[in-house]
């Protein structure tokens, strides 16, 4: 995929953002993270259900099962790992106190991929985590990653290292 700028990439269609994902979780079950946080922000239609759905790929979550959790917020799935996939977009009055009354801090102990992160102040969300941005360009998109902490490091440079610089494979 072509870069954009430096920690930018560009995804042209919807299989070059499943095998985005898929080698992000591929990178993330490398490296053995069963307590890690994905956050992934972007506009409406960016294709940040479609990176999960990548996600779950590399997870072995059943096909088809990972959708977004947009009315329900909360999804859990099983596969090769337990991950959750969270959607805050439904989040509104009072973002902080609805999440906790859905009870959706229980999934933060695990694998978790969070959608629309932004509607809750960034300090409260724990660490590890990978921030990834998704903006619409085009039929496609670009995916930018910010990490916080030596864990979310390490996935996006596994993740360059097989998706971007193809010096390994995420097949």
């Amino acid at each position: 995929m072509a870069s954009e700028a430096p920690g930018q990439l560009f995804l042209p269609d919807k299989s070059a953002t499943i095998r985005a994902g898929f080698c992000l979780g591929q990178a993330i079950l490398t490296l053995k993270l069963t307590t890690f946080l994905v956050a992934i922000s972007g506009d409406l239609g960016a294709g940040k259900t479609t990176l999960c759905q990548g996600l779950g790929e590399a997870f072995k979550a059943p096909p088809g099962e990972v959708k977004s959790p947009t009315f329900a917020l909360a999804h859990e799935h099983q596969g090769l790992v337990a991950f959750s996939h969270l959607d805050l977009y439904r989040l509104e009055d009072n973002p902080l106190t609805e999440f906790f009354e859905a009870g959706l801090e229980e999934f933060l102990g695990g694998l978790c991929l969070v959608e629309w992160p932004q509607r809750l102040p960034a300090s409260f969300w724990p660490n590890p985590k990978l921030n990834l941005f998704l903006t619409q360009k085009g039929d496609g998109r670009i995916l930018s990653g910010q990490d916080f902490g030596q864990d979310a490091r390490n996935v996006w440079a596994l993740f360059n290292e097989t998706f971007v610089a193809g010096t390994r494979t995420c097949a």
